[in-house]
């Protein structure tokens, strides 16, 4: 089995279910898809997925731990990409398949993105590429056009539907526990392009529907801003300096 795709469940079986039926539509061969579940509230894996794993009491509903749990996994198992996916979006017909090919078949390909589209008005993009990454992460937005949007390298992707080549991730390591929920996917493509790993973007060659920030919009106002905060200055402390203001342009 070469390429491990996970589902990243947050206490929405609906949400969960949506996104394993666009998996199961065109699942890439080869490949296993598992719930994992870093919630509080129990989830069924429905029928495409193959493994379930528990991983809430090790992270504490903290993406990047989900996120290096689901990497050394997929190292164990000797996959040769690992394509972690939140339970608020859903797959077009052949994206994960353009995202694990650029994965493997490109040159020096560390991290694929695809580009995201609004789930319930999908000519609206709401990720059709990334600006600054400090002090927040800016998307590029906007009508989709008449033409498709190219394929591009970037400076740095959000990693809510993420394809990591399993080989970038020997040389790079693990994304920073430091940066809980924001900021470490940030911090990741910054380290893999420093590495000599190029960060792509897929534009219209790969496509998601993103209900946006579904998982994280359930947590409590409060407790969401606190961790934004600390987040935030974590990568403020780690790459200070001439990084940092690439990072903010």
């Amino acid at each position: 089995m070469k390429h491990l795709i996970g589902i990243l469940g947050f206490n929405s079986q609906e949400r969960v279910n949506k996104c394993a039926a666009s998996l199961a539509v065109d699942k890439p061969v080869d490949s296993a898809i598992w719930l994992v579940n870093n919630g509080v509230e129990p989830l069924t894996p429905p029928p495409a997925c193959d493994y379930v794993v528990h991983i809430h009491e090790q992270t504490g509903g903290g993406f990047t731990e989900a996120l290096r749990i689901f990497l050394r996994q997929a190292q164990t198992m000797l996959c040769q990409t690992a394509t972690l996916l939140n339970d608020d979006l859903t797959m077009e017909p052949g994206c994960m398949q353009a995202m694990i090919d650029y994965a493997t078949q490109e040159p020096h390909v560390g991290l694929v993105n695809p580009m995201q589209v609004d789930a319930y008005n999908p000519q609206v993009v709401i990720c059709g590429g990334t600006g600054p990454a400090y002090p927040a992460g800016v998307h590029k937005v906007g009508q989709r056009g008449c033409q498709a949007a190219p394929v591009e390298d970037v400076r740095w992707m959000p990693f809510c539907a993420t394809t990591f080549n399993l080989e970038a991730v020997r040389d790079i390591g693990m994304p920073d526990p430091n940066m809980r929920i924001w900021f470490s996917d940030s911090d990741y493509c910054l380290r893999a392009r420093l590495h000599g790993w190029r960060v792509v973007h897929l534009g219209e060659q790969g496509v998601v529907r993103h209900e946006h920030s579904a998982s994280v919009n359930a947590m409590d106002p409060a407790a969401r801003e606190r961790q934004f905060l600390a987040d935030q200055a974590a990568f403020e402390r780690k790459w200070g300096g001439g990084l940092l203001a690439e990072y903010s342009t």
